[in-house]
C-alpha cells in the first residue's frame, strides 16, 4: 500500500509541476524581444490613419504611439498578427493597410502595373519590328550625286506664277 501511495503522490506532483510550467510559459514564455520584433512587423504593415504614406513605425504622432501600445497589449494578450490587422481594418478601413488587399476592386492596384508594363513591351516590340523591316534608303549613284536635281514645281500652279517665280529667281542670281 505504501508503494502505491508514493506512486500516486509522485504522479500528482508531476501533473502539478507540468501544469505550473505550462502556465508560466503561457504568461511569460514570449520574450520581450519577440514581442518587439512582431510589433515592428505589424507596425511596418499598417499606415498612420492621419498621415499619408507613413507607417505606424515611422509616424511620430501621439495617435500612432497609442496604436503601437495597443498592438503591444494585444500581442501580450496572445492575439495573432492577423487578428490585430483585422482589428485595425475594421476600425479604419483598408486605407490603414500599407499595401492594398489582393481582392475585389483593390486587385486593380496589383494587376494594372503588370498589364501596363506588358503593353509597353508589346508596343516597343512592334515599333522596333517595323523599324527593322523598313528597307534602307537607296544610295545615290555617282552620276546622280554629282548633279543636283532642281526642285519641281507642283503642276497645279498657274503659268503666270511659274513665270514670275522663274523671273525673280533669275534676278537674284
Amino acid at each position: 500500500m505504501g508503494m502505491r501511495r508514493s506512486v500516486v503522490v509522485g504522479l500528482a506532483a508531476l501533473v502539478l509541476l507540468v501544469a505550473l510550467a505550462g502556465q508560466a510559459l503561457a504568461q511569460g514564455g514570449v520574450s520581450s524581444a519577440d514581442i518587439d520584433a512582431r510589433m515592428r512587423t505589424i507596425t511596418s504593415r499598417l499606415n498612420c490613419p492621419l498621415c499619408q504614406g507613413q507607417t505606424l513605425t515611422e509616424c511620430p504622432l501621439q495617435v500612432c504611439d497609442e496604436m503601437r501600445d495597443l498592438i503591444r497589449q494585444k500581442l501580450l494578450a496572445g492575439e495573432s498578427e492577423e487578428q490585430i490587422r483585422i482589428y485595425f481594418v475594421e476600425r479604419f478601413g483598408d486605407r490603414v493597410l500599407n499595401e492594398p488587399p489582393r481582392t475585389g476592386f483593390a486587385l486593380l492596384g496589383w494587376v494594372t502595373p503588370v498589364v501596363a508594363i506588358l503593353a509597353g513591351v508589346g508596343i516597343l516590340a512592334l515599333v522596333l519590328r517595323g523599324m527593322l523591316r523598313r528597307p534602307p534608303p537607296p544610295t545615290p549613284s555617282a552620276a546622280t550625286a554629282a548633279a543636283p536635281v532642281p526642285p519641281s514645281l507642283p503642276p497645279s500652279l498657274p503659268n503666270e506664277y511659274v513665270e514670275r517665280l522663274e523671273r525673280e529667281l533669275r534676278e537674284m542670281e
